[in-house]
């Protein structure tokens, strides 16, 4: 048995009802079983994945679009502009180290802030402030990158290829997840304080 778990957090002695009342609550509710503390959680339950899911997918379409790229004269990273504006302004000044830290640095931060406030808004674990600055950065996000990949797919409609199709899919999918992001920190910036 754990130590800590048999450990009076009341100052009264082991032999009073306020002392075996919380031994009970600590040991488990009855005197057995797992005190909650020491219950370990799946990695969903406790946030580590959802909080990855946004930033790898968009390493897969950052490393799809890449190697992509190399395939297509003028390369395809055009596309991905809509997910990660600060590419595009840095690709117009160079093509070096700098562009590759834009796409591939800044894009996963930043999907990974949009999956933070999305999540930890969710489970309430944000400030409103917080949560209603991150929203507005996910809305933002969805609006102004929609209408960036909007427009480039009627340009992009006379040769979309497999390849194309399966960008433009994720970038969909990250959409739906800044959309998400958005509704989360929205709702948490006006839900009311539990008293």
């Amino acid at each position: 048995m754990n130590k800590s778990a048999n450990a009076i957090v009341s100052p009264e002695p082991p032999g009073t009802s306020a002392g075996n009342a919380v031994r009970r609550r600590v040991r488990g509710g009855d005197g057995g079983g797992a005190s909650p503390e020491n219950v370990t959680r799946p990695l969903i339950l406790d946030g580590t994945i959802p909080l990855l899911i946004l930033p790898a997918l968009y390493l897969t379409l950052a490393t799809f679009t890449m190697l992509q790229s190399n395939e297509i004269p003028g390369g395809s990273y055009f596309r991905i502009f809509g997910v990660n504006p600060l590419a595009a302004i840095v690709g117009m000044a160079t093509e070096g180290a700098a562009f590759y830290a834009a796409v591939f640095g800044f894009g996963a931060l930043w999907w990974y802030y949009i999956g933070f406030v999305g999540w930890k808004s969710f489970r309430g674990t944000l400030s409103r402030m917080s949560s209603g600055f991150g929203a507005f950065i996910a809305a933002a996000t969805a609006i102004i990158g929609a209408g960036l990949t909007r427009e480039t797919i009627a340009q992009d409609q006379a040769r979309l290829t497999a390849g194309a199709i399966f960008q433009y899919a994720i970038i969909a999918v990250l959409f739906v997840g800044a959309i998400a992001a958005a509704v989360s920190g929205a709702i948490a910036t006006f839900r009311r304080s539990r008293a």
